[in-house]
């Protein structure tokens, strides 16, 4: 009786391990559509350039994936929503902005942090909803 008890909370223990998982992955898929779409709003004329429209998907990937894991693993909400998609915007720009130029501005950073705090707060109220 005792072993098919330890058994069934195991059981249990797994499918909300599972269904934990799906969310984080869902979050992040939602990351990622979210992040498009305000690309594509921000830029309406992208929807006519393939390679525009393909870069846009890229950045989608790259950025909004992870973001939306990210803000969903962590248990984030709107305001730490802001902060974790500013600062992985910040960095990743920052990155590639060094590589391209070879320099940072202020408010090249300011820019990216903002470009950033815009889909984690939609992302992390969405998590926040999604509770």
């Amino acid at each position: 009786m005792i072993e098919r008890e330890r058994l069934a909370r195991a059981e249990r223990e797994r499918l909300a391990d599972i269904r934990l998982r799906r969310r984080w992955l869902g979050h992040g898929i939602a990351g990622m559509v979210i992040v498009f779409v305000l690309q594509v709003l921000f830029d309406i004329g992208s929807l006519v350039s393939p390679t525009a429209l393909l870069g846009n998907v890229i950045i989608a990937v790259l950025v909004g994936f992870p973001m939306g894991y990210v803000i969903s693993r962590l248990n984030a909400g709107r305001f730490k929503g802001i902060l974790i998609g500013g600062a992985t915007t910040t960095v990743i720009l920052s990155l590639v902005t060094l590589v391209m130029i070879g320099q940072l501005t202020t408010v090249g950073l300011i820019a990216a942090f903002i470009s950033g705090a815009i889909p984690g707060f939609l992302i992390g109220f969405h998590c926040e909803n999604d509770r």
